[in-house]
């Protein structure tokens, strides 16, 4: 998905659609729970006030944090759905035929899906992939705490023991608006880094960054970003194996949820 088609996705109307998806715009709450309890600027509180509707915080969260390409793949099938959706309704309806005729080419489905698909259909593939994306992102949630762990373990071999307090921030699901917040509010300077191919293998380099630096400070012990660095080359063949399985389920679970809305793809 382009930074154009993000981007679009953050409209009001945009969010309402997404937010209709109640599945998926719930794993996206979720993923963002944590900044919905941090002080948000005026123009965010005033959307809020909508009921249930995603907001462009929540959104962006989700399309730049760790988890993008997962939400990216989910996105993409629901608005498959929702398209094919919306055409069967206009089909159905003979005022709205017209207008069917004038939408832009991305938005017309072809006949072949439409001839061969009901709106009944369309219910029952939505809630396989309900299903689905939940079991996807519940895998996820377990990837995840079991890297944490590993990386937690393998810092404390190194000699490095975190805190309770510093084993709780760096296990903290914030979401990486917050994360790359604490970078400024902590004054550390932020590894170059980029939020269009953020993922777990270095969103957990970013968290385990700010652990190091405060478990050293705490110390009493050199702690600039160049003995940062050095305790983190010590696991990073363990950012290299997060990143190699974070390929592999990616993929498997691409297959799966193309495999899910396969019958009304073109």
């Amino acid at each position: 998905m382009s930074k154009n088609d993000i981007t679009a996705f953050i409209s009001t109307h945009a969010r309402i659609s997404l937010s209709d998806w109640t599945v998926l715009a719930k794993l996206i709450t979720d993923h963002a729970k944590l900044i919905k309890e941090k002080n948000q600027s005026a123009a965010d509180t005033e959307e809020s006030t909508l009921p249930n509707i995603l907001s462009r915080r929540e959104i962006e969260d989700a399309l730049n944090g760790p988890l993008q390409a997962f939400f990216k793949l989910a996105i993409t099938a629901y608005s498959t759905l929702a398209r094919v959706q919306v055409n069967l309704n206009m089909l159905e309806d003979d005022t709205l035929k017209e207008k069917r005729a004038k939408l832009a080419d991305e938005d017309k489905v072809p006949d072949k899906i439409l001839k061969n698909t009901s709106l009944a259909d369309i219910t029952k593939i939505r809630r396989a992939l309900d299903e689905l994306v939940t079991q996807q992102a519940e895998l996820w949630q377990s990837s995840r705490q079991q890297w944490e762990h590993q990386l937690l373990q393998h810092l404390n071999e190194q000699g490095l023991s975190l805190s309770e307090i510093e084993v709780k921030e760096f296990t903290d699901p914030e979401p990486i608006s917050e994360l790359l917040d604490r970078f400024t509010a902590l004054n550390i300077d932020l590894p170059k880094t980029s939020k269009d191919d953020m993922n777990f293998s270095k969103y957990l380099t970013l968290k385990a960054d700010i652990a190091i630096q405060s478990a050293l400070s705490r110390q009493h012990l050199p702690h600039e970003q160049s003995n940062i660095q050095k305790v983190l080359s010590k696991i990073k063949s363990d950012f290299n194996a997060i990143n190699k399985q974070e390929v592999n389920m990616l993929a498997e679970q691409k297959a799966a949820i193309n495999a899910a809305v396969a019958n009304v793809s073109w």
